[in-house]
């Protein structure tokens, strides 16, 4: 066995182990907290945390899970969330995760502030993006586009 993990890269390569290529965290530099990736074939697509800001979740593109490009974010219209214009920093979009199934892609997130959660979906990552559901703690809505 190795004393370290480090060990097991540095034995040459007639061993049958190769040099593991290593990079930096965060994944994504900057304030995007928590991600949540998802993979469809090639390309994997990441959210995160948006907490009270708009437009919400915002959604990043990579092939090698490396370089990241933003290509949008999910909430990007009024409505599709029930934030209110003063909600405070801790009770804003938390905790998204993303995840895709028949060819299409779907969302789903706390909204904090409102008690509930949001579903969105969407046939291309790019958007559009479609409630399906949204819950708070005083109602729960269908709306968007019928599957």
């Amino acid at each position: 066995m190795f004393a370290n993990k480090a060990e097991c890269f540095d034995r040459p390569r007639r061993e049958g182990l190769t040099r593991m290529r290593t990079y930096d965290t965060p994944v994504i530099g900057g304030f995007h907290p928590d991600p949540s990736v998802c993979r469809v074939g090639e390309d994997h697509y990441l959210v995160c945390f948006s907490f009270e800001y708009f437009p919400g979740v915002p959604l990043f593109h990579s092939r090698d899970l490396v370089h990241w490009r933003q290509i949008g974010n999910v909430l990007d219209r009024p409505g599709q969330s029930e934030l209110a214009d003063d909600v405070p920093a801790s009770a804003g979009i938390c905790a998204p995760t993303l995840r895709h199934h028949d060819g299409r892609f779907y969302l789903i997130t706390t909204t904090v502030g409102a008690g509930g959660n949001v579903l969105v979906s969407s046939d291309r990552p790019e958007g559009p993006w479609f409630v399906r559901a949204a819950s708070s703690r005083t109602s729960t809505s269908w709306a968007g586009r019928p599957s």
